[in-house]
């Protein structure tokens, strides 16, 4: 028999097939730690080796198609990833259904948590919006902390947590969670999500002190 194949009444199943994660182009720029003070985009594949800020009054917009491949850093060793995005700006990922955006782990590793997070904080002075988008291996999917947030069809995959929302308004549709440790957790805010599917997740919902609507949800 093969290693790790379980055998039943005579027959071998395999063991499951981890799947595996985007890999940038050869020819995708990487940034580092970076501090954005005023208005940029960004296009097509980018690797980011640090952790991008984004001030106040400032937006970061990703055009249809953009992918940011997020490398592994963990200073303190805690097997979670360190480098993200951090936005007390706003942001703005509007990709289409055929040019989508996503955020990735740099490397092959499928494990979750190997990048940290979109993390939205004290964001509510502008439009923060994600039109379908693909959020893959970080430790918080999406983040929200005293911000505002809207979006249409995202689709989050091996996270620890996949959605978070702390003090926050936040508006979906369509958003999707597989494969994580936990789904969604709220703590005193506003959330109303239409269309919500969760599949081969361990918890589902965490509500404390929140208004939350669900419509059209559902599980496998």
């Amino acid at each position: 028999e093969e290693p790790g194949a379980i055998s039943w009444d005579g027959k071998i199943a395999p063991p499951p097939v981890v799947p595996s994660f985007p890999a940038p182009s050869p020819a995708a720029p990487r940034i580092t730690d970076t501090f954005l003070e005023g208005d940029r985009t960004l296009e097509g594949d980018v690797i980011v080796d640090g952790i991008v800020r984004v001030a106040p009054g400032a937006t970061l917009t990703l055009s249809p198609g953009t992918r940011l491949f997020f490398t592994f850093r963990d200073t303190d060793a805690d097997g979670i990833g360190e480098n993200g995005l951090f936005l007390q700006g706003n942001l703005r990922a509007k990709g289409t259904a055929d040019r989508p955006i996503g955020f990735y782990p740099a490397d092959a590793d499928a494990r979750p948590g190997r990048w940290d997070s979109g993390n939205f904080m004290a964001s509510d002075r502008g439009e923060n919006v994600l039109e379908h988008v693909e959020i893959l291996g970080a430790y918080r999917g999406l983040h929200a902390h005293f911000s505002r947030l809207s979006g249409t069809d995202v689709r989050i995959s091996r996270a620890w947590r996949g959605v978070q929302f702390q003090e926050s308004e936040v508006a979906l549709e369509e958003l999707r969670i597989s494969s994580s440790s936990s789904a969604i957790r709220c703590r005193d805010s506003n959330v109303r999500i239409e269309g919500f599917r969760v599949e081969d997740t361990v918890s589902g919902g965490n509500f404390f002190r929140s208004a939350v609507t669900l419509r059209r949800s559902g599980t496998d």
